[in-house]
This record gives C-alpha cells, structure tokens and sequence, in this order.
C-alpha cells in the first residue's frame, strides 16, 4: 500500500509544479511579478486550492488501492475495483489474444512494480485492453501464471483432449469448398 500512496503523491506533485509552471509564464507574460498583490493572492488561492484538491485525491489513494481484487478461475480472469461505482471484469480465457506485461520507469526503479495488460479478440485492433492488472509486486510470477492457464484451457478445448473424436468427412467438406471456390474464381475470370 505504501508503494502505491508513495507512486500516487509522485505523480500528483509533478502536475502540481506543471500547472505552477504553467502560471509562472502567464504571469510573467502579463508583467505580474511574485512581490506584488496579484501574484501574491494567485500564490494564496493557487496553494490553498492545489493542497485542498492534493489532500482529496491522497484520502482516496489508500482505499481505491484495497478495493482492487483479481481472481483466477479455470476458465477466467475476473478484475474488481472501485469504491463509489464499482466496477466488475470478467475476461474468458477463450477471448485473450494477448498478454503484454508492462513496466514504466516509476515502476522499475522506484516502486517495483508491474502492470499485466490483457488484450481480446474483441479489443485486438484498438490500443486499449481489456483488462489491466496494475500494482502488482510480483508481475512475472503471475504473467506466467495467466499463461498457464491460458494454455491449459486452450488444451482442454481441443476435441482430442476432451475424449471426443473429430468429425468424420472432415477432409471431404474442405474439398467441396475448395472446389466451390475455384469456380466462383473462374467466373470472376471470365467476366473482367
């Protein structure tokens, strides 16, 4: 939890000196200088507001972070957070079509931690993901894990494996549609 708050307080103190920053040059762009009264009552009300809103956010650190649960089924990955709209994930493993462990430099040096990213067929041509399994302590484990069980559950759908024989003419449909392709080809052909 430490690593969290402490991950948390980061970010926020850096869009803190961002947006001052950012006030910095519109008050010097406008020849308001830190000694006179406009600069320092935009001091006054900027600090008041930034640590009011810094004190808000940090309360809520703590119990998001105790609210996100992960659990591994057999056949699925479920995600729960949330503390005033709580929110509910189920990802089957029949759906994943990729795992992306990530790790950005906050979380390699300073907390270490990791993120896994769960892509699906459903979410495969856009840059966000499914699920996301954040704040993990021991992300390598469990990536391994997931994929695991991925390949277990994927081994478990194969007709063999289930003690089901596979449809017998099988090759004899292929061949059909084969043949039916090759005419539909042949009058396109002829036509252009």
């Amino acid at each position: 939890m430490k690593k969290f708050f402490i991950t948390a307080a980061l970010i926020y103190g850096l869009i803190a000196i961002v947006v001052l920053t950012i006030f910095f040059i519109i008050m010097a762009s406008h020849g308001i200088g830190l000694g006179e009264r406009q600069g320092v009552m935009f001091f006054s009300i900027f600090g008041i507001a930034s640590f009011v809103i810094w004190v808000f956010f940090a309360a809520l650190i703590a119990p998001y972070f105790r609210s996100i649960r992960y659990e591994f089924t057999d056949e699925e990955i479920i995600v729960r957070k949330g503390i005033a709209t709580k929110v509910e994930k189920t990802v089957p493993y029949r759906t994943i079509t990729n795992i992306v462990e990530a790790r950005d430099l906050i979380d390699r040096w300073w907390v270490k931690l990791g993120s896994i990213r769960i892509q699906t067929a459903g979410m495969s041509g856009t840059a966000g993901y499914e699920a996301s399994l954040d704040g993990l302590e021991d992300w390598s484990r469990i990536n391994d894990d997931i994929r695991d069980r991925l390949r277990a559950f994927r081994g478990a759908m194969g007709p063999t494996a289930a003690g089901v024989e596979a449809p017998a003419g099988g090759e004899t449909v292929l061949g059909d549609m084969l043949a039916e392709l090759r005419a539909i080809r042949s009058t396109l052909e002829k036509k252009s």
